[in-house]
């Protein structure tokens, strides 16, 4: 298996690599993700981030992931899938930040097709299950 990082690779596309969160992503990750309401960096909202995805791999085998360009090595956002109240139902969904200066790019498409075929080598149990994602059409 390949390495980025020094981490394992749970998938690969053309653009980029798919890891494991680690605590080493705190700084990059507050980067790119912010709490709904607010439009700065917060680095205790990244920690917990981080640590709802090590939750999330450990009780469901699946979760958010670190998004690493091939190019720089750097870490550009954060793509899985993680079970979300969908219509009173716990459901699969297929959820993606990006960094800004990586959107537009159909990066993100990129990535959630490579999420859904993982998933379902995954959770073949779950196969049957439809897989959901809410679009911001404001990003």
């Amino acid at each position: 298996m390949k390495k980025a990082a020094k981490k394992e690779i749970i998938l690969e596309t053309s653009r980029v690599w798919l890891r494991p969160m680690c605590d080493e992503d705190l700084f990059a990750l507050s980067k790119v993700i912010r709490k709904p309401d607010a439009s700065e960096c917060d680095d205790a909202y990244a920690r917990r981030w981080i640590d709802w995805c090590k939750a999330s791999y450990e009780k469901e085998g699946f979760g958010h992931y670190a998004v690493i360009d091939k190019h720089s090595g750097e870490l550009i956002g954060s793509a899985g899938i993680s079970m979300q109240p969908i219509d009173g139902t716990w459901r699969p969904e297929i959820g993606y930040h990006l960094r800004e200066d990586h959107g537009r790019q159909e990066l993100a498409k990129e990535v959630a097709v490579a999420l859904r075929d993982h998933f379902f080598m995954v959770a073949a149990t779950m196969r049957s299950t439809p897989i959901w994602t809410w679009i911001n059409k404001a990003k």
